[in-house]
């Protein structure tokens, strides 16, 4: 158990701070193409930033809890059950938004995002109802 938490708290790390820091910097999504980016809003490059800025957290506290309180801790335990929530929200947010036609799924980006955040879900899901509190 030590270790599949290890390695999804760390995979999860890795990515948030990633994703996090690409949509600070650039102030867009790593999906958007060049073109998009160009021509999108100074609104909506704000949201992008905001949304880097938390997902970089995301995986500050990942860090946290893989170098500080531990994988098997009662923290990491509350962690991962919040975790579970974000990236459960974050897979229906994304089907609900391909729907009806579900053609965005044609875009491997699109598809990656939906099949990384169900994987994170599912795993944070394990780690939250199996990990013992007592340690």
């Amino acid at each position: 158990m030590k270790r599949f938490a290890t390695i999804t708290f760390g995979v999860h790390s890795l990515f948030e701070i990633l994703f996090g820091m690409n949509n600070y910097i650039k102030g867009a999504s790593a999906s958007q193409t060049a073109e998009q980016i160009a021509h999108q809003t100074v609104a909506l490059a704000i949201t992008f930033r905001f949304m880097g800025a938390a997902l970089f957290a995301l995986g500050i506290l990942g860090l946290l809890i893989l170098f500080k309180a531990g994988v098997l801790s009662k923290t990491a335990k509350i962690v991962a059950a919040g975790f579970t929530v974000f990236h459960t929200l974050g897979s229906l947010g994304s089907i609900y938004s391909a729907s009806p036609n579900f053609e965005i799924y044609s875009e491997p980006m699109a598809l990656g995002a939906i099949i990384l955040h169900g994987t994170l879900a599912v795993c944070f899901a394990f780690i939250a109802l199996k990990v013992d509190s007592n340690h």
